[in-house]
């Protein structure tokens, strides 16, 4: 599984929040949900729930699963 940071941004835009208030709710820092919300970093697993309470979206709701090669 792999967060999908573009259902982070679409569930903050869902509820009318921007970076900063969605920071403010959270308290995770803006900076840290825009990279997340572009896919340019990997989060915490308490950084995730701490997002996950802010826009109260159940965790597994802003992964994506990944495929594995079968190696074959």
């Amino acid at each position: 599984m792999k967060l999908n940071g573009e259902k982070i941004a679409v569930y903050r835009m869902k509820k009318g929040l921007s970076l900063k208030a969605l920071s403010e709710i959270s308290g995770v820092d803006s900076g840290t949900i825009n990279r997340l919300e572009r896919g340019k970093a990997s989060p915490r697993p308490r950084t995730v729930k701490a997002l996950c309470e802010a826009l109260e979206v159940p965790f597994e709701e802003l992964f994506t699963i990944v495929e594995q090669p079968s190696g074959r």
